[in-house]
């Protein structure tokens, strides 16, 4: 039971991993002024939570009636329903002047689904020979979403998998589309353009595997008079 003078600490963030039995990690995105103090700088914290914590889906149009649902219509939810890139408000009750470190588990979380996907783009040079899983490129433009993501980092390592699609531009075939390519045609020195699919607000390290890598080739050698 939390003493007499306790007072809501609350957060907004996004998940960075899937929750289990007892923790969420999670990016703080916003808080009121009591959960500000309490994490200071903190971006990223672990809350706690136990068999009490209440976890509901954020309202969205028509209830959620039946078997498991509350009286107001919402089903219960567990730990197992927060997944990585969940949006969630997280409720704590403590005395005033807690830590983050020291808030009891979490009193409710409501769980308001991933957002919507959106483009992250950069034009760069490949810097290291590429492998299966991965290349390397120093970052030359990046639209807005990959400039936040990569906080002026560089270069970045973009995933590949068996997803990733590898274009090679300038090297058509008869149909006129650009020729497929693979991990192993991305050559040191290679001007590339990265796109990939990802909810807004992720770190760098945070991105999934590229949706689409588009190999120009190398920079023309300058012309001699």
């Amino acid at each position: 039971t939390p003493p007499r003078e306790a007072v809501r600490y609350v957060l907004r963030g996004t998940l960075t991993a899937d929750a289990t039995a007892q923790s969420v990690p999670v990016r703080v995105r916003g808080a009121n002024e009591v959960m500000r103090e309490a994490i200071g700088e903190t971006k990223k914290l672990t809350a706690a939570i136990d068999s009490a914590t209440i976890i509901r889906r954020a309202h969205r149009g028509k209830r959620e009636m039946g078997r498991g649902s509350d009286r107001r219509g919402k089903r219960a939810r567990t730990h197992e329903d927060l997944t990585a890139g969940d949006r969630v408000t997280i409720a704590f009750r403590a005395a005033p002047g807690a830590r983050a470190a020291t808030l009891p588990p979490a009193r409710m979380i409501v769980d308001h689904g991933p957002p919507k996907p959106v483009t992250y783009r950069l034009r760069g040079v490949v810097v290291a020979p590429a492998i299966a899983t991965s290349v390397s490129i120093d970052v030359r433009s990046a639209n807005r979403h990959m400039r936040r993501a990569l906080d002026g980092a560089s270069p970045f390592t973009a995933k590949i998998g068996q997803s990733t699609r590898i274009k090679l531009a300038g090297r058509a075939r008869p149909d006129g589309r650009r020729a497929a390519g693979t991990f192993g045609d991305l050559a040191v020195g290679d001007r590339v353009i990265v796109k990939l699919r990802a909810p807004r607000g992720l770190d760098a390290e945070e991105l999934p595997v590229a949706r689409r890598i588009i190999d120009i080739g190398p920079a023309p050698a300058p012309r001699s008079d």
